[in-house]
């Protein structure tokens, strides 16, 4: 199911045809910004994505008023990088683009999206640092970059995230060490970092979050 909604309306994109209502223009050039900047859609998947009909009739879109903003592009075999214009969603609520071939480093334009909570992109070929900017986003619950070839450390202003439930950062080539801020995620129950490079020792403050279930630092210079 592939979901997207903007400024006023929500733009839910997914497989059977819905309501139709009235959108408004951010959405879709918003998405006709984010199909040019995609390349090898094998799956067809934006093949009726064009201006010659409202963006509400596209296939695999339909416009409703009650349903969760969402933009879901997983295992879709996109290439390229991800579209700046992923900012102009600001109150996208999930972005997951697990499982594609997308390169690149993480825009910062996404640190317009405050109300983002979940944010997967899994299993892709991103580099690039994690951005400090997504300590920003105060309202994630989920962040999964794993098994991308992400490098440098773990940003201290991810312990800003209060909410934060899940941080998934296996399989990269991140160094340095783990931030004491870490320790601040009193929601945390699941952190995932194995098989990186990353060393020194695991703050003692950690061990006092009450939550985690389930805790992976293996194949580290710990």
């Amino acid at each position: 199911m592939n979901q997207l909604t903007g400024d006023t309306r929500q733009v839910f994109l997914k497989t059977p045809t819905g309501l139709v209502v009235r959108g408004n223009d951010i959405d879709q050039q918003a998405l006709l910004q984010f199909k040019a900047k995609i390349t090898d859609d094998q799956l067809r998947v934006m093949e009726s994505w064009n201006s010659s009909i409202h963006f509400c009739q596209w296939h695999g879109v339909t416009c409703g008023h009650k349903h969760q903003r969402e933009l879901n592009l997983s295992s879709n075999s996109f290439y390229n990088q991800i579209p700046q214009e992923v900012g102009l969603l600001r109150r996208l609520e999930i972005f997951d683009l697990t499982s594609n071939s997308i390169s690149g480093e993480i825009p910062p334009n996404l640190s317009s999206c405050s109300k983002l909570t979940i944010v997967r992109m899994g299993s892709n070929r991103l580099t690039g640092e994690i951005p400090s900017f997504l300590g920003f986003l105060s309202n994630l619950k989920v962040l999964s970059f794993y098994n991308n070839s992400l490098r440098g450390s773990i940003p201290p202003s991810l312990g800003n995230w209060s909410s934060l439930e899940k941080l998934a950062l296996s399989y990269n080539a991140l160094d340095g060490i783990l931030p004491e801020t870490l320790a601040q995620l009193t929601n945390l129950s699941s952190f995932l970092a194995a098989a990186n490079a990353i060393s020194g020792t695991v703050p003692v403050a950690m061990f006092n979050l009450s939550n985690i279930r389930f805790f992976d630092i293996g194949v580290n210079k710990i």
